[in-house]
């Protein structure tokens, strides 16, 4: 990964618990195969679902996973691809 992109990732992210995960492909990206995955995660899932739903977002029910027990929520991006928001913590 090359310099610029550390620099972006730290101008967004400054404090060490926000950075994100960032994986690069080894090859081309499709959303229709769901080749990639994004995950977001979010102090409140209940808030942002209702922000999101308010903008006219269509967003998928909160479920509540074994791995995230405080709830997560599935929204599709405009080009298909799938965005997963957690929330950490014990719910």
């Amino acid at each position: 990964m090359n310099a610029n992109l550390y620099a972006l990732i730290e101008a967004h992210f400054p404090r060490e618990r926000e950075v994100p995960c960032i994986l690069v492909a080894d090859g081309p990206v499709d959303a229709s195969q769901q080749a990639v995955l994004f995950y977001c995660w979010t102090p409140d899932v209940r808030a942002l679902e209702a922000e999101l739903r308010g903008a006219g977002v269509d967003v998928g029910e909160i479920t509540y996973p074994f791995y995230m027990p405080a709830g997560e929520l599935r929204v599709h991006d405009p080009d298909g691809y799938v965005v997963l928001v957690g929330q950490l913590g014990p719910g």
